[in-house]
């Protein structure tokens, strides 16, 4: 599935979050890519680098695992589903 990153959350039932534009389009790819290592060749920074950035969104969401981000993000209105694997 893809995802588009739209920066602030508005979902019902959860607080307003905000992420930097760089944080968007760490999470955006990282959705995407599902790798650490693309997404930082990609933008052309180190994984620890990108390692950084999705610990930091990752505490702003309150999650603790991958999984958590990516439904986090989906309720919290972070990204949107543009597309389907089927």
């Amino acid at each position: 599935m893809k995802y588009s990153a739209k920066g602030v959350g508005k979902s019902e039932g959860y607080p307003v979050i905000k992420l930097s534009s760089r944080e968007t389009q760490i999470l955006s790819l990282y959705l995407k890519e599902g790798d650490l290592r693309k997404v930082a060749d990609k933008l052309g920074v180190s994984i620890s680098t990108v390692k950084t950035h999705r610990s930091n969104i990752m505490a702003k969401l309150g999650v603790r695992n991958a999984v958590e981000l990516t439904l986090s993000a989906i309720k919290r209105g972070l990204v949107s589903p543009t597309g389907r694997n089927e």
